[in-house]
């Protein structure tokens, strides 16, 4: 299931040529990244910030930032140029919740932050229906799995959202979020932890696979 977020050849080989000033190769570059990246930006848009921020105006700031910051990236490598892209786009989706999301709000906000996430993540985690009875007892686990996941803590919900909705390797998680492989499955486990905890608490049986 894992997706990974080393550079493919095609990527390498337009990195090197828009970094020599290629500006054709550069826009080649963001074409070939732009759809992963908008799905990317649209799991981490809650309604609110939607209706200040289109996704297309994430992605088109995210690829300014990086052409500004593309030499020095390049001369320094600190990590994979697909790493550095989605680092990117999540800081800047950080900024604008700062930025638009009120300081008093700020708490809701955070219990909102990933709602679109919260339903994929709780379909990720309910068993397919054999039966109508089945599908109903499956849209009520869904919806107290929806809830407990949104009392989660922010970095657990981007977590699972790596690991289940973009199938990325604690790998790749890690080099993300700034830490190693080891701290990312253990953090991954933490939250796996925390989310069976809240539904314990609402009587709910995970019987989910990891």
């Amino acid at each position: 299931m894992n997706s990974d977020l080393q550079d493919s050849a095609d990527t390498e080989q337009l990195l090197a040529a828009a970094a020599a000033g290629d500006a054709s190769s550069l826009r080649a570059l963001f074409e070939l990244h732009r759809a992963p990246l908008r799905r990317m930006v649209a799991l981490r848009l809650d309604d609110r910030l939607r209706q200040r921020i289109d996704e297309s105006d994430v992605l088109q700031d995210t690829f300014c930032e990086v052409q500004q910051r593309l030499t020095d990236f390049v001369t320094r490598r600190p990590m994979s140029f697909t790493v550095w892209l989605r680092k990117t786009a999540r800081q800047h989706i950080m900024r604008l919740y700062r930025t638009h999301i009120r300081a008093g709000k700020r708490s809701l906000a955070r219990e909102r932050t990933i709602d679109e996430s919260s339903q994929l993540l709780a379909q990720a985690f309910s068993q397919r229906p054999a039966t109508p009875s089945e599908l109903l007892v499956k849209f009520e686990f869904q919806t107290q799995v929806q809830a407990a996941i949104a009392r989660l803590p922010r970095l657990a919900r981007e977590i699972l959202v790596m690991r289940h909705l973009e199938g990325l390797s604690h790998r790749d998680i890690g080099a993300l979020l700034g830490i190693t492989e080891a701290n990312a499955r253990q953090r991954y486990g933490r939250a796996l932890v925390r989310l069976r905890s809240e539904l314990s608490q609402a009587g709910v049986q995970d019987d989910s696979q990891t």
